[in-house]
């Protein structure tokens, strides 16, 4: 007699956190309305480019590359491409099965040790002589779930990216020398927004399958994070109410028959994350005129206008530029300081990480805020702007915000173009918290002390950020409040 085949599938509801690119490796041409700086003939686009290039706060940098593919649009100067995003055959946005698996096998790897992580998701059978071992979870991908709340993007206000479900988010290469941002080398990425739901779906075959499924998807309960830009805060993706429903099924091998039982539908509880061993969260007030610009926002008649970026009519700010504001001042740091390896971080910062390399061969700024082939062991937690008043009443406003006058580059006199407007918020309340996790034998004592002056800098000078920062825009320098809590 047969043994029938008992095994488990099991379905979940997802929702984003925060913004999306999981990568498909292609790029696609923009419109022109989506073409950033490209467009000609007006003071404004003038006024626009010479800010971006006279930058050195890092608004929308990426100095984190997960892979490179960004820098290198940059690098070829092609600012009317971007990068696309994973997609179905209906070309609907899609998380792969092989990215929520990796990331799940990390949380567990992390939480409950490599013997745990090997029994649910496997291992490969190496030269050593090490025998591989079959997952017993399988994961299929996530697919998005159109019912209930209308697409995200509808009615965010976000730059469109012309495909649905998505959104263009423009970033700024830097000069790896300068740490400012390079003349005419924008890069732009597909994302998907916050909000936006999933469908999970799976199967679980061994002897424990309820247990082992409550493990594997555990992570899920608190959150997970996959994609680009995971460091910066970006692909946070969690359990909707912590619910999940299973089935157990048997299939009769002779017979090719399936049985199943009733659907149950159980809570997960959360795992403790363990990798974290110090969180720092911030508080801090921009009482001046504060915005982050959206180049692709355009009004008929405000040709001389500088919008804002804004998401559900409220200003945004992306967690790239505040990762890369970070970073350069953490370079300064290192670079400034004459014990370890500092003259090694300024030089060496950029440096990527291969597979016959060791972490400690990167200098401290590298292994804080990671190169290509690296994640950082600092990540952005959470990111908010709160408060604060526009000073334009609204898009079609007639001389709203703050006003300016371009000036030519070559004479130092005005141009005739007339005066511009910068889309500006005043009394903005910046919110984030920074995490610093451990990973293999890092950070190591001077990766803290690092970290901890990095801190300390904040707390006395603020930061400066977003569009303008030379000009008085952005300087977040008042009612500075730090907590630093320590993992036990």
């Amino acid at each position: 007699m047969i043994t029938p085949l008992t095994f488990l599938t099991f379905e979940a509801e997802l929702e984003l956190l925060s913004d999306l690119h999981i990568g498909d490796g292609r790029e696609e041409k923009l419109g022109a309305k989506n073409a950033g700086v490209s467009g000609q003939g007006n003071g404004a686009a003038h006024v626009e480019e010479q800010e971006i290039a006279q930058t050195t706060s890092g608004e929308k940098s990426n100095l984190d590359n997960d892979d490179g593919h960004e820098e290198k649009l940059a690098e070829n100067g092609e600012t009317s491409r971007m990068a696309t995003v994973v997609r179905d055959v209906d070309d609907k946005p899609v998380i792969p099965g092989s990215a929520l698996k990796g990331a799940l096998r990390a949380a567990v790897l992390a939480s409950c040790g490599p013997e745990k992580s090997v029994e649910l998701f496997g291992a490969e059978k190496n030269s050593e002589g090490a025998e591989g071992h079959a997952s017993v979870v399988t994961i299929y991908a996530a697919r998005i779930i159109e019912e209930g709340p209308p697409a995200p993007t509808s009615n965010l206000g976000l730059p469109e990216s012309g495909k649905k479900y998505t959104f263009l988010a423009t970033h700024v290469a830097l000069d790896r020398k300068t740490g400012s941002a390079e003349d005419q080398k924008l890069y732009s990425v597909e994302m998907v927004p916050a909000g936006t739901r999933f469908k999970l779906e799976g199967i679980v075959r061994s002897g424990k399958a309820v247990c082992d499924l409550k493990t594997a998807l555990g992570p899920l309960v608190s959150g997970i994070s996959l994609g680009r830009g995971t460091t910066k805060g970006n692909g946070k993706l969690k359990l909707i109410e912590s619910k999940i429903s299973y089935k157990t099924k048997s299939l009769d091998v002779s017979k090719m028959k399936e049985k199943s039982d009733p659907e149950t539908t159980i809570i997960l509880e959360s795992v403790q994350d363990s990798s974290s061993i110090k969180i720092v969260e911030f508080s801090m007030t921009c009482l001046g005129p504060f915005m982050s610009h959206d180049s692709t926002h355009k009004v008929d008649g405000q040709d001389n206008v500088l919008f804002a970026l804004r998401r559900s009519e409220e200003i945004e700010y992306q967690k790239e530029g505040l990762y890369g504001v970070l970073r350069e001042r953490c370079a300064w740091l290192a670079a400034t300081d004459k014990i370890g390896d500092g003259c090694r971080d300024n030089e060496d910062r950029f440096k990527p990480f291969t597979s016959k390399d060791s972490p400690s061969d990167l200098c401290r700024t590298a292994r804080l805020f990671g190169v290509p082939g690296w994640q950082g062991l600092v990540e952005i937690k959470s990111l908010k702007l709160l408060g604060g008043e526009r000073l334009r009443k609204s898009d079609d406003h007639s001389n709203g915000g703050m006003p300016g006058i371009a000036i030519d580059r070559f004479s130092g006199a005005v141009l005739d173009t007339g005066p511009f407007y910068v889309d500006a918020w005043v009394g903005i309340k910046l919110e984030f918290n920074l995490v610093l996790r451990e990973r293999e034998d890092f950070p190591t004592e001077d990766d803290k002390r690092l970290f901890s002056a990095l801190v300390k800098l904040i707390k006395v000078d603020g930061l400066l950020l977003g569009h303008g920062t030379n000009r008085g825009f952005g300087w977040f320098d008042e009612n500075i409040e730090i907590e630093v809590k320590e993992s036990p």
